[in-house]
């Protein structure tokens, strides 16, 4: 597993571009790709716990719990829609890049800027977070990699929110996430 971590704001969201190098026909797939086998793991969440006693107790999340919601979430739409998420998702983890770390390095051609009339800072890094987003799509289509998705809310003790941590996806050397917090 390799992972990116994104920029951090306030807000209480992540979005992951997950990369694996095949598509999961079935939940059982998912499973084998993301937990190296289809036997069922309990993950502990990082986050939430209770007292008994003297003692805390972590909550655990089935593995089966987590690639059902990840299936039904992400995976369960049309080639379409996932793609426009994932280019979405791709784009605004470029941007805040672009515009926070490159832009002070490079000069920039007016007349490549996409937008149009004046020449921005946000038109320049609009313009170049567009030529990375589609090229990183293009590489991994040629290698025929499976690309898709997900926004996770920190929105209490369940699923979505052991997603936001992106813990789920660190099991296995089969896949790749981008995580974008914010």
């Amino acid at each position: 597993m390799k992972v990116r971590q994104g920029f951090v704001s306030n807000s209480s969201s992540t979005s992951f571009v997950v990369v694996l190098n095949k598509e999961p026909k079935t939940r059982k797939d998912l499973h084998e790709i993301m937990f190296g086998s289809d036997k069922e793991q309990l993950i502990v969440h990082p986050w939430d716990w209770y007292e008994e006693g003297d003692k805390e107790v972590r909550m655990t999340i089935s593995s089966y719990a987590v690639v059902d919601y990840i299936f039904r979430d992400s995976l369960n739409t049309s080639e379409k829609e996932r793609t426009r998420s994932v280019e979405s998702d791709l784009y605004w983890t470029f941007y805040y890049f672009v515009y926070d770390s490159l832009l002070e390095q490079y000069k920039f051609d007016e007349n490549n800027c996409m937008c149009g009339g004046k020449v921005t800072k946000t038109c320049i890094a609009q313009t170049l977070t567009t030529k990375i987003t589609r090229g990183v799509l293009k590489k991994l289509r040629k290698h025929n990699k499976f690309v898709f998705s997900g926004c996770y809310d920190d929105c209490g003790k369940d699923i979505e929110t052991l997603l936001y941590t992106g813990k789920p996806f660190t099991y296995s050397d089969e896949l790749y996430y981008i995580k974008n917090n914010g």
